[in-house]
């Protein structure tokens, strides 16, 4: 349909009107430019906000992990250690072993009322005489027996260098826990290593728009990564201010107007984890970007200017043609496939994509009907309906199911339009359609892989019978293991499927017996069968196989994905101390796993034996690398 334009504007009107259009189009790409440029200001900053708030949960709970680490053990040697009855040369080997693998801890030692290094995981610090005010005190008052505290960061890498005055350029956070034998007061003291949090910072955020910060409550940065915050105590005033009224905000400082700042005190330590962002260093992050926004305004003003004047030159002379040539280039544009037919449904044109779709050439198509496509898929009251409402002048849309020249069915949903003549009669049917054979097969393929699912849940939960379960734990037994890995080679049906073991052992357990007893034990096994059961899928099985050692097998699932439900397993066995009793006295229990990951695509082929052998190889890795952590086996073949 040609679009009808008044012709009979005067032509001064005419330029009147055209400049008015000209100028104001770009006023609108100035005024795009400039709010692109505060939109791109304000989306910065507010990232800069969430990133600083998500970073600092992060760092806290890293931070509270670590500190929770070098609490557990000093309390551990405290606990089990006389520090009046020791022996430097024996109990240097007992330090370094419960030090060992601990990336956090440079050196735990004994040190006397005077001060002096008694006993250390570090021989050299042995002997060494320590000033008094350098070992951490509870702020306000004197240490307690039993009560562990934190002091400064200071200049020098072990107690070695401290009792000498010579620092090699390093730096130690020290931590203590005062304890009492035969009327003398002892403390165990820890050397923390502030590289540890320095390299996780340095991963996690080397922005240089933000700082990274450890303080204490009295003010104290302890550790930072990157210089934001400026010299003096103003800062810290504020912040402490800010986490005494509230364990976890996010404010704007009052001091420093371009700082935004993220906090989290820990509960159970004496330190403030900071993430501090300014926002007067985003504009030299965001340059690029702003000078993209100025080329692309640039680029658009100068595509106006050219547009101006080729449609100025040619408005009059080809007015009608382009408008015709829009209509016509948005009705092809809005579908890949295009068929026109006449009145009693004879092809009369076709485009490129519908011939490709369905096989034929065009010279094979125009002059057939459209019968000649039919895949016998739809009952002939279906093409009844379609005929119906076309016949009557209406727009009929639907799903078809077409056969190819090859014989191969596809689906397209369809558009069919009739278009009327002068007098409105239908002269023509146009049809638009888009192909989702993709879509098709895909959604049948998820179907089955749904059903699929179902039918190994069932398995699982018809396998929990006593014959086939662990009466301890409630997992399924080996019996019941073997059954439920035969259901999943049936359902798998020949087909080719990822499928993925973990093998998993308990850190230690040998050790839990001897030490809490083999009810303890038990205990142990039973909530980390419920812990583990909790968080896989209802088509996954977890067996105990032996012992402490335990698999999981994972249907339908890659290499990838179950590394992911490991580290969740890993994670869950030590997200909470274990409950055990200990000669009538309720103790918590860490515990820990290490898992190995085998995944194949051949299980019919190959055996479970073989993929849970792979998976046991990576356990013993896991072992061998330090325990509690997750290490995956290349694919079995």
């Amino acid at each position: 349909m040609a679009v009808g334009l008044d012709l009979r504007i005067e032509p001064a009107k005419f330029r009147l009107i055209f400049a008015a259009l000209f100028f104001g189009a770009l006023m609108l790409v100035v005024m795009s430019y400039f709010a692109a440029r505060q939109l791109l200001v304000s989306g910065a900053e507010s990232g800069l906000a969430s990133r600083v708030e998500v970073d600092t949960l992060v760092l806290e709970d890293h931070v509270s992990r670590t500190l929770d680490t070098v609490a557990a053990r000093l309390r551990s040697i405290a606990a089990v250690a006389d520090p009046s009855n020791h022996a430097a040369s024996a109990t240097t080997p007992a330090l370094e072993a419960l030090i060992l693998n601990d990336s956090a801890i440079r050196s735990i030692s004994l040190l006397d009322d005077l001060g002096r290094v008694l006993a250390s995981s570090s021989a050299a610090n042995i002997g060494a005489l320590i000033p008094g005010d350098a070992i951490p005190q509870p702020p306000g008052q004197p240490a307690r027996a039993g009560e562990i505290a934190f002091g400064a960061v200071i200049p020098y890498r072990d107690l070695r260098e401290l009792g000498a005055g010579k620092s090699a350029g390093a730096s130690v956070w020290l931590a203590s826990l005062r304890v009492e034998s035969r009327g003398k007061p002892y403390h165990w003291v820890v050397a923390v290593n502030p590289g540890l949090f320095e390299n996780f910072w340095a991963r996690l955020d080397n922005d240089p728009a933000t700082e990274i910060g450890l303080y204490d409550y009295r003010g104290r940065r302890l550790i930072s990564h990157h210089a934001v915050v400026p010299p003096g105590g103003a800062f810290s005033a504020e912040l402490l201010r800010q986490a005494s009224a509230r364990s976890i905000g996010f404010y704007n400082s009052a001091d420093h107007p371009s700082l935004m700042v993220a906090y989290r005190a820990s509960a159970s330590h004496p330190v403030i984890v900071t993430v501090v962002g300014d926002r007067d260093r985003v504009g030299p992050a965001i340059a690029e970007s702003m000078r993209t926004i100025l080329y692309v305004c640039a680029g658009v003003a100068s595509i106006i200017v050219l547009v101006v004047i080729l449609l100025y030159r040619g408005y009059l002379r080809y007015e009608e043609s382009v408008i015709e040539a829009s209509n016509q280039a948005r009705a092809i544009g809005a579908h890949l496939m295009v068929s026109e037919a006449s009145p009693d449904g004879t092809i009369i044109r076709v485009n490129d994509a519908f011939v490709a779709a369905s096989g034929y050439s065009e010279a094979e198509l125009v002059g057939r009907n459209h019968r000649l496509l039919s895949s016998g898929a739809h009952p002939p009251e279906f093409y009844e309906e379609l005929w119906q409402t076309l016949r009557a002048g209406r727009i009929w849309k639907g799903t078809l199911c077409d056969r190819s020249k090859s014989g191969g069915l596809y689906w397209v949903n369809a558009t069919i339009v009739p278009f009327k003549d002068a007098w409105g009669r239908i002269s023509r049917y146009v049809g638009y359609y888009t192909d989702i054979s993709e879509a098709i097969r895909l959604s049948e393929q998820f179907e089955s892989e749904r059903q699929i699912r179902e039918d190994l849940a069932t398995a699982n939960r018809d396998l929990t019978t006593s014959v086939n379960s662990d009466p301890l734990t409630r997992a399924a037994n080996r019996r019941g293991f073997e059954a439920f890995v035969e259901r999943v080679v049936v359902s798998a049906a020949g087909r080719p499927q990822k499928f993925t073991v973990l093998s998993l052992d308990i850190d230690f357990f040998k050790r839990i017996n001897d030490t809490y007893g083999h009810a303890a034990g038990d205990e142990v096994l039973r909530e980390m069968s419920q812990r583990w059961a909790a968080e896989i899928r209802a088509s996954d099985m977890l067996a105990r196989l032996g012992g402490e050692e335990f698999c999981v097998v994972l249907p339908h699932t890659g290499a990838g994905q179950g590394a992911h439900v490991a580290e969740k397993l890993r994670e869950a066995a030590s997200a909470a101390p274990v409950m055990v009793s200990r000669d009538g006295v309720m103790e918590s229990l860490t515990v820990t796993v290490s898992i190995g990951v085998a995944t194949t695509d051949e299980l019919a082929r190959l055996g479970i034996d073989r993929v849970l052998q792979e998976a046991d190889k990576a356990l013993y890795a896991a072992k061998r690398e330090g325990r509690n952590r997750v290490v995956a086996a290349s694919d079995v073949r």
